[in-house]
């Protein structure tokens, strides 16, 4: 574990630079990497409990739902370190305050370990289409796996879903929490949800040596035996693996995972490709691996990977020569075929800075510009790899904190406007404890500061408002329009032109209209703001279910193609007429059981009375893929 003590000290050596200052800008209007005020004052500390001095609360990840709240991972530990450590969540509404109708006050506390003094923590965290928070992360003891003492107390994956109010989700994997060994140490530290909501989890499973461990669940929480192993995918690469730092999951649903490669004594950025049956994807760098020496340093530490609208894989985190560094932020971007984008950069894909002294969170926002999150403050870079000098301080923001230590920033998300929020642990000089602790920055000179997420099915219409806020002195005209709408989607806007005066707002109304031949899934619509010298867009996500009746239209068609047997399509017509009563008369979990079984029945019947290929109207489908796809996405469910 040496890239994780590496960073450690890293940390401590970097906490003398974070001194107590003064938070916010000074200047009279508000720019690009200012602290935005307007929430919590500008910062938000939470303390979980515990007892006595020296608590440790530590955040890991944040997320943003889709009604702007604030979702923050970790784990708590009281002064008595014998009574072991537990996963904490925290909700917070769009203004920093804690979301009472989550959990208790807004947070949420779970113990999984077994015996007393076993240890759970979060580690990362997704939020799903229905506003359910999925935690990833590690236990040494799970008490509904124990019935008889002593017991296995080996680290493994660990994966639970709360429902909107803070509960544990039961429907999910029959019990709210799902658990996954190979090795004797299995560590999750990424999730990530893709476009029919398979759950993937990467992390690092230790024999020794290390390996990249890859498993992915199905929306209900069960593995997945389509993907790789029984849902489980382990991967040796070089001479050891030391950590496992982050996936990101790309339009193909394709999964790239990254972590930290030992070869030939020296570590290294480690990149995998996973193709959606979870095995190597020889399209990225001819065997679905690669590796990067960034600097021709002994250490190159990746933090994080994410993936641009082009399709480019982009992997951040820290490059140095010794645990006296110095440090250097590390940014490499890659093509989609695996090789060096080198178009980013000096010319050969990988950018170097000294100013971050490394990477530990990284996100893209809705301009391509890359930010990243370090011990030090919070860097921006343009798409080409260039220090963005309109954000901050020369691309640079330093975070302080007043009336304690910020321990480092070790999350970032993009809020529903366009906000930064970061998160890490703040050191209370009072206590000797630290508190999750929550930062939000200021992007741009407007932004857009009502983006909704529309679900809708197929074949209807809706009107959505978005909302313009003036950030700084803007007093100008902003054009809209809409673009990306997939065929038989009309998306406009009105009106089309709209003036936010400095300080204030103006609005227009969004109406997106789909059509009957719109396949259930989602896409995303891009909204641009233009006017003199500025210009921002924002993603407005789409979400179309399927119906029972839609699907029912669906086999029919099929039906009379040859695709599907009369017998068995009829059976499904019926089935699928109950269960949309069930959906109308609120009976959902009869209605997840009937999908279920729907689900089991189209697989065992795969190749057999439904076909794996079947042409219908001079267009080749794959009848169970369609009918998979479709009963996953229904709405309500």
């Amino acid at each position: 574990m040496k890239s994780i003590a590496g960073r450690l000290w890293q940390s401590i050596l970097l906490a003398t630079a974070l001194a107590v200052a003064s938070l916010g800008a000074t200047s009279v209007h508000a720019a690009a990497g200012d602290v935005d005020t307007t929430f919590g004052g500008g910062k938000v500390l939470t303390d979980f409990g515990g007892f006595g001095n020296g608590r440790i609360d530590r955040l890991s990840a944040v997320a943003v739902d889709t009604q702007g709240r604030i979702v923050a991972v970790g784990s708590s530990q009281s002064s008595d370190f014998a009574l072991g450590t537990v996963v904490a969540l925290a909700r917070y509404n769009s203004n920093g305050t804690l979301d009472t109708t989550f959990g208790s006050n807004g947070k949420v506390t779970s113990g999984f370990g077994f015996p007393i003094g076993a240890n759970s923590e979060a580690t990362a965290v997704a939020i799903d289409r229905d506003g359910r928070i999925l935690v990833a992360g590690w236990t040494d003891g799970i008490a509904n796996l124990c019935t008889n003492p002593p017991c296995d107390l080996n680290e493994r994956f660990l994966i639970a879903r709360y429902e909107v109010n803070g509960s544990l989700d039961t429907a999910f994997s029959g019990s709210g929490i799902a658990t996954v060994s190979v090795g004797d140490l299995d560590r999750a530290t990424a999730i990530g949800i893709d476009s029919v909501g398979r759950i993937v989890v990467g992390g690092i499973t230790f024999g020794p040596p290390g390996y990249f461990e890859v498993v992915r669940l199905s929306p209900d929480g069960f593995e997945d035996y389509s993907f790789g192993d029984h849902g489980i995918v382990v991967t040796p690469l070089g001479d050891d693996v030391f950590n496992v730092s982050s996936l990101a999951i790309d339009t193909q649903d394709r999964v790239v995972v990254a972590g930290e490669i030992l070869e030939d004594n020296q570590i290294l950025f480690g990149l995998v490709r996973y193709k959606t049956d979870g095995s190597l994807d020889p399209s990225f760098d001819h065997d679905g691996i690669v590796f990067t020496d960034v600097a021709g340093q002994f250490v190159n530490e990746v933090c994080c990977v994410a993936i641009d609208q082009q399709g480019r894989v982009l992997a951040a985190g820290v490059s140095f020569d010794s645990n006296l560094g110095p440090f250097e932020l590390a940014l490499v971007r890659y093509n989609d075929d695996g090789s060096l984008d080198t178009s980013f950069g000096s010319g050969f894909g990988k950018v170097l800075d000294d100013a971050l002294a490394g990477g530990n969170a990284l996100v893209i926002d809705h301009l391509g510009r890359i930010v990243v999150a370090g011990s030090q403050g919070l860097a921006r870079f343009n798409t080409d790899g260039s220090v963005d000098g309109s954000f901050g301080s020369s691309g640079l923001v330093r975070a302080t904190l007043p009336g304690g230590v910020l321990a480092g920033l070790t999350a970032l998300a993009i809020d529903n406007v366009g906000r930064l929020v970061a998160g890490g642990a703040s050191m209370n000089i009072g206590t000797d404890s630290l508190d999750f602790t929550l930062i939000r920055y200021l992007s741009d000179d407007f932004a857009f500061s009502s983006v909704p997420t529309v679900f809708m099915a197929v074949n209807t219409s809706t009107v959505q408002t978005l909302t313009v806020n003036s950030l700084s002195k803007f007093d100008s005209t902003v054009n809209l329009f809409a673009s990306g709408q997939p065929i038989d989607v009309a998306a406009t806007l009105s009106p089309a032109s709209i003036t936010p005066l400095a300080g204030g707002a103006a609005s227009a109304d969004l109406s997106i209209q789909l059509g009957p031949s719109v396949t259930p899934g989602s896409f995303v619509l891009t909204v641009t703001g233009s006017a003199p010298a500025v210009q921002h867009s924002i993603p407005v996500n789409v979400y179309v279910y399927a119906t029972s009746a839609s699907i029912a239209n669906v086999v029919g068609t099929m039906q009379t193609a040859g695709c599907i047997d009369k017998g068995i399509g009829g059976a499904m017509t019926s089935t699928l007429t109950a269960m949309q009563a069930d959906v109308d008369a609120g009976r959902i979990d009869a209605a997840r059981n009937t999908r279920s079984a729907l689900l089991k029945q189209i697989s065992a019947q795969s190749g057999k009375m439904i076909a794996t290929s079947c042409t219908i109207d001079e267009v080749t489908v794959n009848p169970v893929a369609v009918l998979t796809t479709d009963l996953q996405l229904i709405q309500g469910l």
